[in-house]
């Protein structure tokens, strides 16, 4: 009995234990330790009453508080260097560079959430406006790609909202204009006129009287006209400004004409080449973005649309005045005539009188004629 007691039994060989079981207790407690280190930054952030997460309204404040300080930054630096066409700054870059990618991230999304969508719309606006903020001659304005994004986006987001959503949820005119004013700065009549064109784009109102919005940015090219001269009149029919007015300043040097006077630029007697195109004051050359350009010259082809169609009242133009016209519009836009005739052309279809084939061929045949002797864009 005592024998068997004391007796010693062989030890068991130890069984072949896996690698990935003799690291786990360790994987698991240092996963541990990181969701605990994670759980009391949560606690102290929530202890001390800070946000993790914005909410859409803190989102949207942000967003417009950053951009009327870009914009007053972009006037302070072009009355410093009005000529200059150097590099889109960093934080604009950088600015550019989240809206952008907020608008990709909705992309390839049903975007089911309002709030997503309503992120998203803010995001795609923003970024349409930020063309305002650059140095459109600059060939950082020209190769901009993130603007194209928020055209993509915002054609997407027309398609599953709807216009009034949209327009509910993109950033506002008058919103940029109060969040400037909270900060306590000012944007230049230029930067004002661009951001105007360029809010007209994003609402896409080419008919009818100009909205509230329009209005408000009108009020406030002409009032930073006054602030910055007083006694400032407009370069073509030298009239003093005063409220009610409608300015545009087409050239970077920061002389504004009345818009009617612009028009009358347009479809009057022409001039010597050496003023188309350029300020009347100081021949500085008219300069825009690519998307200010394309809502100037469909704001100004919708105008002509009218007179090519039975409903004018009168004899429709004939094709040798079509091309007048779009030449005369290249030529002080600085644009490209084909481009010209192919808005007036789309502005045609969607007033339910496209042009015959045989008027589009004449049409082009007097566009190619005037080419040589213009000074606008090619075809």
């Amino acid at each position: 009995e005592v024998g068997r007691a004391t007796r010693k039994r062989p030890a068991a060989a130890p069984l072949a234990t896996p690698r990935r079981i003799l690291k786990r207790p360790a994987a698991a407690k240092a996963r541990a330790c990181r969701l605990g280190t994670a759980g009391s930054k949560r606690r102290r952030v929530k202890e001390s009453g800070a946000v993790l997460s914005p909410s859409p309204e803190q989102q949207r404040a942000a967003w417009l508080e950053e951009f009327a300080g870009l914009l007053q930054d972009a006037s302070a630096a072009a009355a410093a260097t009005p000529q200059s066409s150097a590099a889109l700054p960093a934080r604009l870059r950088r600015f550019r560079h989240r809206l952008a990618g907020a608008c990709r991230l909705g992309a390839g999304r049903n975007l089911p959430l309002l709030p997503r969508r309503q992120r998203l719309a803010l995001a795609a606006s923003l970024l349409l406006c930020t063309e305002a903020l650059a140095v459109p001659d600059s060939a950082a304005a020209r190769k901009n790609v993130h603007v194209s994004v928020g055209v993509s986006a915002r054609k997407r987001l027309l398609e599953s909202m709807g216009r009034e959503a949209w327009d509910v949820a993109r950033a506002t005119g008058g919103e940029v204009l109060q969040a400037i004013a909270a900060g306590g700065g000012s944007a230049s009549p230029r930067r004002l006129s661009l951001l105007h064109r360029l809010v007209s784009l994003a609402s896409g109102r080419k008919h009818g009287p100009p909205s509230g919005e329009l209005a408000e940015l009108s009020e406030a090219v002409v009032a930073a006209l006054r602030r910055g001269d007083a006694d400032g009149a407009c370069a073509i029919c030298l009239a003093r400004w005063a409220e009610g007015h409608r300015a545009l300043v087409p050239a970077p040097c920061g002389h504004a004409v009345h818009v009617d006077c612009f028009w009358a630029l347009v479809t009057g007697p022409r001039v010597s080449a050496s003023y188309v195109g350029c300020c009347r004051t100081c021949r500085a050359p008219h300069c825009w973005g690519p998307l200010a350009l394309s809502n100037l010259v469909c704001t100004l082809v919708a105008a002509v649309a009218p007179a090519l169609g039975p409903r004018s009242g009168g004899s429709p133009l004939a094709p040798d005045e079509v091309a007048e016209i779009c030449t005369r519009i290249a030529e002080e836009l600085r644009a490209p005539s084909g481009m010209v005739l192919q808005k007036l052309v789309e502005e045609c279809v969607s007033r339910g009188e496209p042009l015959s084939r045989a008027d589009m061929a004449a049409s082009k045949a007097a566009l190619r004629r005037l080419a040589p002797a213009s000074s606008g864009g090619e075809t």
